[in-house]
């Protein structure tokens, strides 16, 4: 999917899954799925979210994957290439792999992670396969925070089984401060395997 948007337009995001929404595959059947935000001067041109109790991306045995590429133009921020929040999940079961892959947008605002799994119930997970999370941060300029991975809010990133997680972030290469490659934040946040 691919965010729309011009001018000053906000919150224009490539994939929103919320409020309940799935997206799956049954058996061995894989998942795929990309976004990109759009390309308004404003906010939260995210290039996918998935949030809310109840909304999934899953695969009852293949592997899911998701790319995300934050939108976003000017002095736009917060143009995470994905989000997840408030209890939005990803999973795979069986030995199916998970993949997250996310490049935030490159407008000269602030915040523009590349992959945020943030709030309690909000996971990543495996039952057997492997888990990689692989972040850029984006921005331009004078841009700041803008940080490749960021697990907050006691969010979760596991494989299961014989699974392996993995964190690559790298931060935005901007004149700004704070862009890190990899956040963990707050208690009960958990990466583990």
């Amino acid at each position: 999917g691919h965010g729309g948007g011009t001018g000053t337009s906000t919150y224009n995001r490539g994939v929103m899954v919320e409020q309940g929404g799935l997206l799956t595959a049954t058996g061995a059947g894989t998942v795929t799925v990309t976004g990109t935000g759009g390309n308004g001067s404003g906010d939260w041109n995210h290039g996918m979210s998935l949030s809310g109790a109840n909304s999934q991306i899953t695969s009852a045995g293949g592997d899911v994957t998701v790319t995300g590429q934050g939108g976003g133009t000017g002095a736009s921020g917060n143009n995470h290439a994905f989000k997840i929040a408030t209890g939005g999940v990803i999973s795979s079961t069986s030995s199916g792999n998970v993949n997250v892959i996310g490049t935030g947008g490159a407008s000269t605002g602030d915040e523009h992670y590349g992959v945020l799994v943030g709030q309690a119930g909000s996971m990543i997970t495996s039952s057997g396969g492997d888990v990689t999370v692989t972040g850029q941060g984006g921005g331009s300029g004078t841009s700041s925070v803008n940080i490749g991975v960021v697990v907050s809010g006691a969010a979760r990133v596991a494989a299961g089984g014989n699974g392996t997680t993995r964190l690559n972030g790298t931060g935005g290469l901007t004149d700004g401060s704070t862009n890190h490659g990899i956040s963990l934040w707050h208690e009960n946040t958990i990466v583990t395997s």
